[in-house]
């Protein structure tokens, strides 16, 4: 099993703003988009994050560089899957979008590999993610730190009282 990786041209420059170029994937021999993240997918990788970070997330300190920020994120969630397994599964599975028909042959295969996928095409997921999501999320991490300070604070506040 294969998980290439390519990104599709976009359409025109100007468009690139309304309609994204989507990364792409082969799984079990179909190639497969990598859906943008939007509100729902975003919540499920801030619950891949969290559950796989548990106690730790008060101690993490982001970056105040911004170009130091969308790295640092990438390697929590890395860091976080051990722990989240199931998680980063269903994100997966929610963020994937098989190009065409499938077959139930096809349909069954995918879906078996999905339920428990190679490390590649994991790794190649999270890296086509990585590479379309790059600018919005170091913009939303940079607006998220101050949240990520307050949150933390809050965290610490409670675990002394405890």
């Amino acid at each position: 099993m294969t998980a290439d990786t390519t990104t599709e041209p976009g359409p025109v420059a100007d468009f690139d703003v309304i309609v994204p170029p989507t990364g792409k994937v082969v799984i079990v021999g179909h190639e497969c988009r990598v859906r943008r993240l939007k509100t729902l997918e975003v919540m499920a990788l801030l619950r891949v994050v969290t559950a796989g970070l548990g106690d730790g997330i008060g101690s993490i300190k982001l970056s105040e560089d911004n170009s130091e920020i969308g790295a640092q994120f990438t390697a929590l969630i890395a860091m976080s899957i051990p722990a989240a397994p199931g998680e980063m599964i269903a994100l997966i599975r929610r963020l994937l979008e098989p190009v065409g028909t499938l077959s139930n042959e096809q349909r069954k295969a995918f879906d078996e590999e999905l339920s428990n996928p190679d490390l590649e095409t994991l790794m190649a997921v999270m890296m086509t993610i990585a590479a379309q999501e790059q600018d919005d999320m170091v913009e939303l991490l940079g607006k998220a730190r101050t949240m990520w300070a307050h949150l933390s604070a809050l965290y610490r506040t409670g675990r002394k009282g405890s």
